[in-house]
């Protein structure tokens, strides 16, 4: 007892587990959680001019997310943070290969199409448990702009575009 035993995962069951993403994380029972979380607003302009996020549809909102109102899967919600907290290229060439499709966006019509686009993160502090329950604001980011060279924009805290 109290000793971790090391088992070799037979390569059917490996395939089981990630087919079905059976994928378990622990993290949520450590004696200290993890209290940083975040989402992503997409601040796209369309080619006709217009203003939104292509991940709702409307004009972008940069205010913390209503987990009540607006919630994405987990694997969304896994790579917009890996996104955030990593300065790994690949996750940003990605997500700018994926808005410049012209097909497959989440919330655009068919004939649609986005020029440039910051993608902001918006990141809040859970509070301890016990607490009030509010989300702690923190300083916003962007974490990916297209093209590179634009000029950065600041969005004071709250204000709706």
């Amino acid at each position: 007892m109290g000793k971790y035993t090391n088992v070799e995962v037979p390569p059917w069951a490996r395939q089981v587990v990630a087919s079905g993403r059976f994928f378990q994380n622990w993290g949520m029972y450590a004696p200290e959680p993890k209290r940083l979380d975040g989402h992503l607003v997409i601040d796209a302009r369309l080619t006709d001019g217009r203003r939104l996020d292509p991940q709702t549809g409307e004009p972008p909102v940069f205010e913390l997310a209503d987990g009540r109102t607006r919630s994405f899967d987990l694997l969304w919600s896994r790579y917009t943070n890996r996104l955030a907290e990593t300065k790994d290229p690949i996750y940003a060439r990605a997500l700018v290969k994926w808005l410049l499709a012209p097909t497959g966006h989440l919330e655009l019509g068919q004939d649609e199409r986005i020029g440039t686009f910051d993608v902001w993160w918006i990141p809040d502090r859970s509070p301890y448990p016990g607490s009030d329950g509010v989300a702690q604001p923190l300083p916003r980011r962007v974490v990916v702009r297209h093209p590179r060279h634009q000029r950065e924009r600041s969005v004071p805290h709250g204000e709706k575009r």
